[in-house]
């Protein structure tokens, strides 16, 4: 890349890289002032849920809902900071605001979910199922079941904590982050629904309001961000071929974060306003340049691939531009792959079910229908994985 060329591509790309983030609020250091208001925020929020008489007994605190709501915490402050970088680019002070946001997404995933099942009467068809199916597991495992780990035990005995936790799994797999947002949001309004009926909900109701007033303070789409910066580099790989070549890549990237696609008829408008400013180029030889641009964006720069559908072809930005490529990363989705699996196994083995197993079909429906969503899981989350670290 010549000296000329590398200061316009500087240009072009600052004046891109600036206009996704002008608008965006976040955390920029720990000398901001808002930094210390969203600090304040999420430790009284923690400090308003642990005082909820829901996690006390005899006037102390005491945590009795099990690992799995410790793991689904867990999960979804990864998820939203790390892996959908939600909340800034985790790193400096947005990180340390990101392991601090964990406790009280722990403490509030723990109230929505915790709740223990009723255990139904002995007297009844689920119950004598129960006391079967419990008769079956001790004479048939013998003394191993008495080594099952207690975090597992909760998920055997509390049916609704694995099918929200595969419900999560399935929803924080999803492509687009505004579906995979309001999914998780509905997730979480169905127990909150629950819970507000059964009254004694002030304390939720606090906490909630100030996590979410601290989230929006800390609230910075980084992905953004982050695929202009992706972009820029990417076409670092390699010199540029021609000074203006840097500014069709650029106008090209662009479209496909704003429209998702640009078809064919869109790319030779853009190369024809670029290379045809100074004289008309014929016909073939504007055909020929587009043919130059695609390969090079799509081949030698990696920021497009090419797909097809009946209306023709078409380009999108490499999905990896929107992705931050570190551990963390990795830490947010490996563990929902294993967890998928042991989902699927759990679910199969549990008791109790959504759909009694006695009725014939329909009883192996929510079997099936939680081993297929824990199979989506594990697929997604390798692929994003695999995609990640090519």
């Amino acid at each position: 890349m010549t000296e000329r060329s590398e200061r316009r591509l500087g240009r072009a790309a600052w004046s891109w890289l600036s206009a996704p983030g002008s608008g965006t609020r976040g955390i920029r250091s720990f000398a901001e002032g808002r930094f210390y208001g969203v600090l304040f925020l999420y430790l009284v929020a923690f400090l308003v849920f642990a005082k909820d008489p829901f996690f006390h007994q005899n006037g102390v605190f005491v945590y009795q809902q099990g690992i799995v709501t410790l793991i689904l915490g867990g999960l979804l402050a990864a998820a939203l900071n790390w892996e959908m970088c939600i909340f800034g680019k985790p790193v400096g002070a947005n990180l340390f605001l990101h392991v601090i946001q964990v406790f009280p997404l722990t403490l509030l995933v723990a109230r929505l979910t915790a709740r223990p099942t009723v255990v139904p009467p002995p007297t009844s068809l689920m119950g004598k199922g129960l006391k079967i199916a419990k008769e079956l597991v001790n004479g048939i495992m013998g003394d191993v079941v008495i080594t099952i780990p207690p975090w597992l035990v909760d998920v055997f005995t509390n049916w609704k904590i694995c099918l929200f936790l595969a419900l999560l799994l399935f929803f924080l797999c999803l492509r687009h982050l505004p579906m995979k947002l309001g999914a998780v949001i509905c997730l979480f309004l169905v127990p909150l629904a629950t819970v507000i009926q059964d009254g004694g909900v002030g304390h939720l109701l606090v906490g909630i309001a100030l996590l979410g007033v601290g989230m929006t303070l800390q609230f910075c789409r980084y992905d953004r961000i982050l695929y202009y910066e992706n972009v820029f580099h990417r076409l670092q790989r390699a010199p540029l071929p021609d000074a203006k070549f840097g500014d069709v890549a650029l106008r090209v990237m662009v479209q496909l974060e704003n429209e998702g696609r640009l078809s064919e008829g869109n790319l030779l408008g853009i190369v024809r306003s670029e290379y045809g400013t100074a004289a008309a180029l014929p016909s073939t030889e504007l055909k020929a340049k587009c043919g130059e641009v695609l390969q090079k964006l799509v081949y030698e720069y990696g920021l497009a691939v090419l797909r097809g559908d009946v209306d023709g072809l078409f380009l999108k930005a490499d999905p990896m531009l929107s992705h931050h490529d570190s551990l963390l990363t990795s830490v947010a989705v490996f563990p929902r792959a294993v967890l998928a699996l042991l989902t699927a196994a759990v679910w199969v083995l549990l008791p109790v079910d959504v759909i009694p197993d006695a009725i014939p079909f329909l009883g192996m429906l929510d079997d099936v229908a939680v081993t297929i969503f824990s199979g989506l899981v594990l697929k997604n989350s390798l692929d994003s994985h695999v995609l990640q670290r090519q």
